[in-house]
């Protein structure tokens, strides 16, 4: 092969590959057997004046003033601002992985008991969204969760649960008793090695 050959080849594949790279890159075609999943809640972040989470005896309530949310409950907590509208933001977001039931008397299975968290978002206008958060699904891919809206049960992302935990473990702890009038609640029996006390 002569130089003239390898060059024009060269320049060739040149041309083709610059085609390539200057034409427009197509979207990924939707897939008509495969619906879009309908997000879980419809409502828009800006909407939101206030949020309010319960767990078991815990209660974590934030009110939107300006741009800024300031904790309401427990007084004097702080949480920061990012944990507040990244919970806000994967709860609006998260869509519907799978419809289980529309209403079930037997919520237990579930965890959208008693034992549920409760997500009450007070909006400008309108009713609160409330929404009890369940247990993961058995593979722990995803979150049961019920809209009381219209009692529907659905899995979610999981990522709501981990936002609710971060907002959680960034509230004081409660206080540890010491002592009683005996002395007694919170002292530990003492470690005895060959029959002496350590």
């Amino acid at each position: 092969m002569r130089w003239g050959q390898v060059v024009g080849l060269y320049a060739v594949l040149g041309i083709l590959a610059a085609l390539y790279l200057l034409q427009p890159a197509r979207a990924p075609e939707a897939d008509p057997a495969k619906p879009a999943r309908p997000r879980f809640l419809t409502t828009a972040a800006s909407d939101v004046t206030a949020i309010s989470l319960v767990r078991g005896d815990r209660r974590l309530r934030m009110r939107r003033e300006g741009e800024e949310w300031v904790v309401v409950e427990p007084a004097g907590a702080a949480v920061p601002r990012d944990l507040i509208t990244g919970f806000l933001q994967a709860l609006l977001t998260t869509e519907e992985i799978e419809r289980i039931v529309s209403t079930t008397a037997d919520l237990t299975a579930f965890g959208l008991d008693e034992r549920g968290d409760r997500v009450e978002l007070t909006l400008q206008r309108g009713e609160p969204i409330v929404v009890t958060l369940g247990v993961p699904n058995p593979t722990g891919t995803a979150l049961y969760a019920r809209r009381e809206s219209d009692g529907t049960v659905v899995l979610i992302g999981r990522r709501v649960r981990d936002y609710e935990d971060m907002l959680h473990n960034a509230l004081p702890r409660g206080t540890v008793p010491v002592g009683d009038a005996e002395g007694r609640v919170g002292q530990l029996e003492p470690l005895l090695f060959e029959g002496r006390r350590v």
